[in-house]
């Protein structure tokens, strides 16, 4: 009796699986090998070291190189206060190729406003750092009318909450691990849309080309999942497996501190 009701238990768990795997392969959606080459730039302004410059830019290829997908940057203002948490806010710039089957097909200008404050706490006991970012966003996207695609129809409205939880762990004065993960939720018009709009997971190193770690370089993987929107659409929209690097660079743009590193 007890192996007869083992195997019925077996028989439903395969049969659950299975379902779970054909409603997977039925979404089919895109799923691409990536490029992001980025530079992430904090300049500091002042002598205190409490005002800073936000300057990033970055480029993304599909096929990790071959096909182009976006050139973007952001520029903003961060100020620091006492206890290392930081406030930022500023201006972005984005436009996007048409790269996959779930891509609009036309060339699209993104545009953003955006604000956000990080919290930054060391962890004891692996000498760690601990960085939450709360970053709120309010993008105007482009639309473009058929059949030919030249012709701006107007600029579609978001408002994103974007949650990121970042952790660098040094492995010795040259090398350090880096973890993180982002959630992007929407926050605007939630009558037509769902919430959830996209989650990164990424796992990199870190390696200082200095002996002030004033200039870095980074590379890892990061997967990303971006969710259909609409209400009368489920599942993922598509899947990016990403290779990230980018030039990280916290020199001073205040005189005398420069002079001092």
């Amino acid at each position: 009796m007890i192996r007869l009701k083992s195997k019925l238990f077996q028989q439903r768990l395969a049969l659950i699986f299975c379902c779970f795997i054909l409603k997977v392969s039925a979404q089919n959606e895109p799923v691409n090998y990536v490029g992001w080459y980025s530079y992430n730039g904090y300049h500091t302004l002042n002598q205190d070291n409490n005002l800073a410059l936000i300057a990033e830019g970055t480029m993304q290829r599909n096929n990790i190189i071959i096909q182009p997908m976006q050139w973007a940057y952001r520029v903003g203002i961060s100020y620091q206060f006492k206890n290392e948490d930081r406030i930022a806010g500023g201006y972005a710039f984005q436009y996007n190729y048409p790269y996959d089957a779930a891509s609009q097909p036309y060339n699209a200008i993104n545009r953003r406003i955006w604000e956000q404050y990080t919290i930054r706490s060391s962890n004891k006991i692996w000498n760690g750092l601990f960085t939450h970012r709360f970053r709120l966003e309010q993008i105007w996207t482009q639309q473009k009318s058929s059949p030919d695609y030249t012709t701006t129809s107007g600029w579609k409205f978001d408002n994103v909450f974007r949650y990121q939880i970042n952790y660098n762990l040094p492995l010795n004065t040259k090398w350090s691990a880096n973890f993180y993960d982002e959630i992007f939720l929407n926050m605007y018009n939630l009558q037509n849309q769902k919430v959830l709009n996209q989650n990164r997971i990424y796992a990199g190193m870190i390696y200082n080309l200095d002996q002030s770690h004033i200039w870095k370089i980074s590379a890892g993987y990061m997967f990303q999942s971006v969710w259909n929107t609409q209400e009368n659409q489920e599942g993922r929209k598509r899947i990016n497996n990403v290779l990230r690097i980018a030039i990280i660079s916290d020199l001073s743009f205040n005189k005398k501190n420069a002079i001092n590193k």
